[in-house]
């Protein structure tokens, strides 16, 4: 199967780029699992090894369906192709990985929302607190939050600035004794955990960053704190190239996006080049990148829509000073 079949000129760019970051930029139904796919039956063509690939998406489904279409294009090589969402991935390296944190064992459980549930409505009962006021899934939600901002018991401890706060500060600290006692982990824990082990441990670490040559990650806009920090530890300086997909429509609002042009600006990976086949926005220099990220800034800040024509404007206007002010806070909080 030819793999540049029914890719525009902009997809068989994006398919055909090897070395070095890209950022690809385009709206839903545009094609984008598709170049995905063709990126990684291409990376094999050139002798990339399966294993040395790392794809990530989002949803099961999404993930089922990009292996369905690189079995079909690539056949067997395709089973070593690391191929998953960021759970299942963190998920599959924690059976491996581990027992490093000297606390869980391989073997630990992985709770699901009624598990959890059921903590921590035991953590309330101990702290004699009313479900009426602290709702489990209200505690859930708050817990769930901070282990996203990859935020644990103490430091939400810490900055419990509230009444309402201390107490999910005090039911936190109780429910992570206990999934600790219970070498159990929860869904959000699986992110948390990964990314305390691979900040920890320099060995572990090198040794994904070594194995990890080419990481795709699709959907990248809809990435948490968490999700942001693991592809930052696993894409080092020897990874050849980084892929990031995003959804166009929520380019400008996504507060995350500001983290990864961040990441961009800041040279944690190395200027990458912007790609799009969309009406909705034009290949520009890692400039525009940079204008469009103040302008998203503005955005939040002031509650405007500066719509889409913006986006593909030739010109941005000039920054106002006062933009200056916003970003510095806002940078400050996200870097």
């Amino acid at each position: 199967m030819d793999i540049f079949t029914g890719l525009n000129p902009s997809q068989i760019a994006a398919v055909q780029h090897i070395k070095g970051p890209l950022l690809i930029m385009a709206g839903a139904g545009s094609g984008k699992t598709k170049v995905l796919t063709c990126k990684i039956a291409n990376l094999l063509a050139h002798d990339v090894a399966p294993y040395n690939v790392l794809a990530i998406t989002f949803t099961n489904k999404a993930a089922t369906e990009m292996r369905e279409r690189v079995d079909r294009m690539i056949g067997n090589q395709a089973k070593d192709v690391w191929l998953s969402t960021f759970h299942s991935f963190c998920a599959r390296f924690l059976r491996r990985e581990i027992v490093a944190t000297e606390i869980y064992k391989r073997n630990f459980v992985i709770y699901d929302s009624g598990d959890t549930q059921t903590v921590i409505k035991s953590c309330l009962k101990e702290l004699n607190l009313d479900e009426k006021q602290y709702t489990p899934n209200s505690v859930q939600s708050a817990i769930s939050n901070a282990k996203n901002m990859l935020i644990g018991p103490r430091m939400f401890e810490r900055d419990a600035d509230t009444f309402f706060k201390q107490k999910i500060a005090d039911v936190y600290k109780i429910y992570a004794q206990k999934l600790k006692k219970n070498n159990a982990l929860d869904f959000d824990d699986l992110l948390m955990v990964t990314v305390m082990i691979l900040e920890e441990h320099e060995d572990i670490r090198k040794k994904y960053q070594t194995r990890f040559k080419y990481i795709l990650v699709d959907e990248y806009q809809d990435t948490n704190a968490a999700q942001y920090q693991l592809t930052k530890l696993l894409a080092a300086v020897i990874t050849i190239s980084v892929l990031l997909v995003m959804r166009i429509s929520q380019f400008m609002a996504g507060v995350v996006l500001i983290s990864v042009i961040l990441w961009i600006l800041k040279k944690i990976i190395p200027k990458p080049r912007p790609l799009s086949w969309n009406r909705t926005i034009v290949q520009r220099k890692i400039f525009l990148l940079r204008q469009m990220l103040l302008l998203s800034i503005m955005k939040i800040v002031n509650r405007k829509n500066f719509g889409r024509k913006m986006l593909w404007a030739k010109k941005l206007h000039p920054i106002l000073p006062v933009m200056n002010v916003m970003k510095h806070s806002l940078l400050q909080q996200l870097s």
